[in-house]
């Protein structure tokens, strides 16, 4: 590789390290609204009334069923066609959030349905009400076992934000096109997006697993503690 070509690629990172800050807000935005839309979608599967889990049913059978590509056309092109005319980083970020969070509100239920009766009846003993065993005691636990799925997630959410370059939104991957159309030299600018999706893709990666062993049920901390308990001696 030459000077000259050094010196090309150079000049292209500002704009592709402006697109990837753009892509990392959207992404974690989007993964926050997936992350509520899926609890709140759960949650309805024990809801007493017929509507809402009917609601609920729907919104999960709808949101996993359609591609993301069909989402952001959706939110961003469909709508402006009734009069609701959305920014291309919100209507992408709904794309995102509201098709993710069918699928991870499946998990969501999986992991409810995996904690014991016992902790219902323990904290209804306690005396808190419905909505409190739910947040103090319900959620905390399927919060940790779902963390490797919400990795998961979270890796896939990253990467579908180069579906927004469609819709004028200015991520990585629409500066990578950009730069591309603009100098006719597309797999070196591809490359080098190539690049950049694998480093913050990885170091995202890395972070979560960190916070998984933290918090994970399977955690080195967690297991201890038991193994503590188990050796103490009964009072």
């Amino acid at each position: 590789m030459t000077e000259a070509d050094l010196a090309r690629i150079a000049g292209y990172m500002p704009r592709l390290l402006a697109g990837a800050a753009v892509t990392i807000p959207v992404a974690v935005a989007a993964l926050a609204l997936c992350t509520s839309l899926a609890t709140l979608a759960a949650l309805t599967h024990w809801s007493r009334r017929r509507a809402v889990r009917l609601l609920g049913r729907v919104y999960i059978e709808v949101a996993r069923a359609t591609p993301d590509l069909v989402q952001v056309y959706f939110w961003y092109y469909l709508l402006a066609e009734f009069g609701v005319k959305l920014p291309a980083v919100v209507a992408g970020i709904l794309a995102l959030g509201f098709g993710h969070g069918g699928s991870l509100a499946e998990a969501v239920r999986g992991g409810i349905l995996a904690v014991d009766r016992t902790q219902w009846d323990a904290g209804h003993v306690l005396g808190m009400r419905n909505w409190q065993v739910w947040w103090r005691v319900i959620l905390p636990q399927v919060a940790r076992t779902i963390l490797p799925v919400w990795t998961g997630y979270s890796v896939a959410m990253f990467k579908s934000t180069a579906f927004l370059s469609l819709v004028a939104v200015g991520e990585l991957m629409a500066a990578a096109d950009e730069i591309g159309f603009f100098n006719f030299r597309f797999l070196e600018v591809y490359a080098i997006a190539f690049a950049i999706y694998a480093v913050i893709g990885t170091v995202t990666i890395a972070l979560i697993r960190l916070l998984q062993r933290r918090w994970s049920t399977e955690a080195p901390r967690l297991s201890r503690r038991r193994e503590i308990a188990v050796a103490a001696p009964a009072a």
